[in-house]
């Protein structure tokens, strides 16, 4: 794949992310830009550490490494899973109890 096709989708993702935290309305105040607010999430999840990444991007836009990792955890609500219950229970083989017409079975 060309390399300009590669960073068109990366760009197309970025608005796809830009579009979704504002339908969530994730970050309270926008007194920082969003696409900002993105990136630095995006470069720590990448490995980059927080006080870093804020010094890399001091140039466009100022803020410290702990609102970043305030950014970074509003941002993580958008691909958490909710708690699924199951009408299943897990049982240890070893250890069951079968109760029929009040005669406790133990198996084995």
């Amino acid at each position: 794949m060309p390399l300009l096709i590669l960073h068109q989708e990366g760009i197309d993702m970025l608005h796809q992310l830009i579009e979704l935290v504002r339908e969530k309305n994730i970050f309270r105040w926008n007194k920082k830009k969003i696409e900002i607010k993105l990136i630095a999430t995006i470069l720590y999840y990448a490995g980059i550490s927080l006080r870093k990444t804020s010094k890399f991007l001091r140039d466009f836009e100022k803020f410290s490494h702990e609102a970043l990792r305030q950014w970074y955890h509003k941002f993580a609500q958008l691909f958490t899973n909710s708690r699924k219950y199951r009408h299943c229970i897990a049982i240890d083989e070893q250890r069951q109890r079968l109760e029929m017409n009040g005669i406790m079975f133990g198996l084995q």
